[in-house]
């Protein structure tokens, strides 16, 4: 595994982050990245297309815990696993939602996911909550209105988007990091970011995603 290098390694969320000075964000990348090894070595997940659905703008999601037991899922359903990972080791996720597709990504410091809401905008006074509240969405729904300050997170290596349909081709997790910005690239198709840690911390947010004991 990606942690075999170090005997001393194992998935602490972000308590290792700035251990080491040349590589700050280095083991936190290592804990994603053997998750990303595991799901594909141990679970050979297949990708299937969306369930039947009766409505347009809604599609059926399996749980984590179904999509291991198949070893099969969509997008979403990818997408929803490798966020459930991520956030069972405390490593924050978030939900990339664009035009006919859904992928990951990770925040590799929890000061940098703070910094993005609550530092300030250009204009110097507005943050990223005031903005949600001015769009009318929720305070962890980012919507095109962002877009520049997420490009910018992503560019400056703080926001990492992973492209998981590449779960189901044996890619390298590298490889699916690259796809992930790559999908990211097209601003018309963009449309949120959704921020699982601060959904959960809304009264109305979302309850967690389920994942059974076989990723423990």
């Amino acid at each position: 595994s990606a942690l075999s290098d170090d005997p001393n390694a194992g998935f602490d969320g972000y308590q290792s982050y700035g251990l080491y000075v040349d590589d700050p964000y280095g083991p936190v990348d290592t804990q994603v990245r053997t998750i990303w090894s595991a799901l594909i070595l141990d679970h050979r997940l297949q990708y299937i297309n969306p369930p039947p659905s009766y409505y347009a703008k809604a599609q059926r999601v399996r749980s984590p815990s179904e999509v291991l037991r198949r070893s099969h899922g969509t997008c979403i359903d990818l997408t929803l696993l490798l966020a459930a990972c991520l956030e069972y080791i405390e490593i924050h996720p978030v939900l990339f939602l664009i035009e006919g597709h859904a992928f990951p990504g990770y925040w590799r410091s929890p000061q940098q996911a703070d910094y993005f809401v609550q530092g300030d905008y250009p204009d110097g006074e507005t943050d990223a909550e005031e903005l949600t509240e001015a769009m009318g969405t929720p305070s962890w729904m980012y919507s095109k209105a962002h877009l520049e300050r997420i490009y910018a997170f992503v560019s400056a290596g703080h926001l990492v988007p992973v492209e998981s349909t590449l779960l189901t081709s044996n890619s390298g997790f590298f490889a699916a990091c690259d796809a992930g910005i790559e999908s990211l690239s097209d601003p018309d198709r963009f449309q949120y970011l959704i921020d699982v840690r601060r959904a959960r911390s809304d009264p109305q947010g979302a309850t967690p995603l389920p994942i059974n004991n076989q990723m423990s």
